[in-house]
């Protein structure tokens, strides 16, 4: 399992006041999936980075606001040592199918 184009642009966009451009790189070149959760309502991603520590920190700004189907979604992020988890979510009543992280996601606002 890999990151999606869209996941790594809200991360990047996310952690963009905590990681360097040299940091982001190597965060890309060594992370991996290390576990997958759906929930109905959106899903939980954890990636695992050996060579990245981050202190313990949940991130909900900047806000990311996208779209799956028109169902609307947001994102927050986990963060303690090696790991991130990326949380996907709906905004209001609307279930997401199992295999959203195929489909075609738009991100429609960055608010910071």
């Amino acid at each position: 399992m890999q990151l999606t184009r869209y996941e790594v642009e809200v991360l990047k966009f996310m952690l963009q006041d905590r990681l360097t451009q040299h940091k982001w790189d190597e965060f890309l070149s060594t992370c991996s999936i290390s576990s997958y959760e759906f929930t109905g309502v959106g899903y939980f991603l954890e990636i695992s980075c050996p060579k990245l520590f981050l202190e313990k920190e949940t991130i909900h700004k900047p806000d990311i606001l996208g779209k799956v189907d028109e169902i609307e979604v947001g994102f927050i992020l986990f963060l303690e040592g090696n790991n991130i988890t990326l949380e996907c979510h709906t905004w209001g009543d609307g279930e997401l199918p199992a295999t959203v992280r195929d489909l075609n996601f738009q991100i429609t606002q960055y608010n910071k």
